[in-house]
């Protein structure tokens, strides 16, 4: 009961986050063509709700099946249901995101409301469902062979299907209105186009380097969430971290300065087009960007470091011995054992708070304390420890479990 209100409750979430757009359209004084488009994003947000909710029931099927005949259907049919209607919605909310667009070029202030906000969401709907279109041919492919050969062919294939994509995008693109002063932005499409093409390909190339490194048989090994990257994987990420995102985010400023100008609102016919080819190529731009992010939060992390290991040196010291000392982790073996006679004593437990009898456990044993039960107490930190834990861990390890401190006699 609880799990269907909680699903209840998160359709009727997703609803009002996808459709508050068109109320606020409906009660608008000024009606335009966009009002149309609003409408008409929001029905696909609402269909990808309806997209999830058979997912999820597919999905548990999937996790239920009762033998392996029943289970591979059932991962057949997921996966098949995956790549049509993903591929239907994510296709939908991609043109209908990139019209919404295209309407408000030159005017982009009085885009800043409810369009703006629906035209987001179908961006990032259209985005994570292009990524469960490359899942389920995949899982697809898994069905019929799981050879490294198999995988290969289906990177090609979806290669082929982005490649067959691009083209189409460029011929749409490459409409221009009859004027002379077009061929800087005829450069510029003709740029973009080989942008994507490069980045497509270098994507293909990763997934051929991963599947060669990464797949080893048909035998089941545990799931590697932290692949091994051979010399090819990262020659591609060298390639595209030095050569080809510094080269694309130049050209991706020249559009925008091309779009702020109107200059491609000028040449262009097709401005649908036109907007998709701006997405992608933000997209291809997104990992660079992400990688930038990372390496200026490093920076800052590690002059935040110095500066607070100049301040406090005691206390960093202390922070980065518990953060990277190995010795909690891998206990030093002792030629002897430590000649220490542990000084017990029962557990009182009224000596300890009500917290420290619902929450602490000897670190030892992970076990709680009882009543009259014999326990040591480190002497040098008071860390307390079951004496017969105490006593086997001593005979190899010098210090605290928990700290790492000698024993004081």
């Amino acid at each position: 009961m609880n799990t269907l209100w909680i699903k209840g409750f998160a359709v009727g979430l997703a609803l009002v986050v996808f459709n508050w757009p068109v109320v606020a359209a409906l009660l608008s004084t000024t009606k335009g063509n966009f009002d149309l488009y609003v409408y008409l994003c929001a029905a696909v947000l609402d269909a990808s709700i309806a997209f999830w909710l058979i997912f999820i029931a597919l999905f548990k099927c999937v996790a239920e099946s009762p033998d392996y005949a029943t289970h591979k259907r059932n991962r057949i049919i997921l996966s098949v249901y995956c790549l049509v209607f993903g591929f239907i919605i994510s296709m939908t909310s991609t043109l209908l995101a990139s019209k919404l667009l295209s309407l408000y070029l030159g005017d982009f202030s009085s885009f800043l409301s409810e369009s703006s906000y629906i035209t987001s969401l179908c961006i990032i709907m259209s985005m994570i469902l292009w990524l469960v279109v490359v899942v389920s041919i995949f899982a697809l492919q898994s069905e019929c062979s799981s050879t490294r050969s198999a995988r290969r062919w289906a990177c090609f294939g979806i290669w082929c299907m982005f490649a067959t994509f691009l083209v189409i995008l460029y011929i749409y693109s490459g409409q221009f209105k009859p004027l002379e002063d077009c061929r800087l932005i005829n450069k510029y499409w003709n740029v973009v186009f080989v942008n994507l093409l490069g980045f497509i390909t270098l994507s293909l190339l990763f997934g051929i380097c991963y599947l060669t490194e990464n797949t080893e048989s048909l035998e089941y090994t545990e799931p590697n969430f932290f692949p091994r990257f051979n010399n090819g994987m990262k020659l591609i990420g060298a390639l595209y971290f030095g050569v080809f995102f510094p080269f694309n985010l130049y050209w991706f400023g020249k559009g925008l300065a091309y779009l702020l100008q109107g200059d491609i609102q000028n040449c262009n016919e097709n401005l649908t087009a036109v907007m998709i080819n701006v997405m992608l190529y933000t997209c291809t731009l997104a990992l660079g960007l992400l990688g930038v992010f990372g390496i200026v939060v490093s920076i800052i992390a590690i002059i935040l470091s110095c500066v607070f290991k100049l301040c406090c040196p005691t206390w960093y010291n202390s922070l980065w011995h518990m953060a990277f000392s190995t010795d909690a982790y891998e206990p030093s073996s002792l030629t002897e054992p430590l000649n220490v006679e542990l000084e017990s004593e029962e557990f009182e437990p009224g000596k300890h708070t009500r917290e420290f009898m619902n929450e602490e456990v000897c670190s030892i044993c992970l076990e709680g304390y009882k009543e009259k039960q014999q326990v040591v107490y480190w002497n040098s930190c008071k860390h307390l420890f079951h004496k017969d834990c105490l006593e086997f861990w001593v005979e190899k390890n010098p210090t605290c479990p928990n700290c790492k401190q000698p024993y004081l006699e």
